[in-house]
C-alpha cells in the first residue's frame, strides 16, 4: 500500500523495505459466526523493524552491502 501511494503522488527515490512474499490466499472459513483469517508468528513484526532499523544504520554510515 505505501509504495502504491508514493507511486500515485509521485515520489520518487525514498528507500521502502518490503517483501515480495504474496499473502496466503485461505477459502473463507466461518467459525462461531466470525471469519477465520490466517495469523501472522509473532517475531514478523519485530523482524521488519530490525531490517528497516538496519537500512537505516546503514544508510548513515555510508555503507554499501
Amino acid at each position: 500500500m505505501i509504495r502504491k501511494e508514493l507511486r500515485d503522488r509521485n515520489i520518487e527515490h525514498l528507500k521502502v523495505v518490503f517483501s515480495t512474499e504474496h499473502p496466503l490466499e485461505v477459502k473463507e472459513k466461518i467459525t462461531n459466526g466470525h471469519r477465520i483469517l490466517p495469523g501472522s508468528i509473532s517475531f514478523i513484526s519485530s523482524s521488519g523493524g530490525l531490517t528497516i532499523a538496519a537500512e537505516i544504520v546503514k544508510d548513515i554510515l555510508n555503507i554499501n552491502l
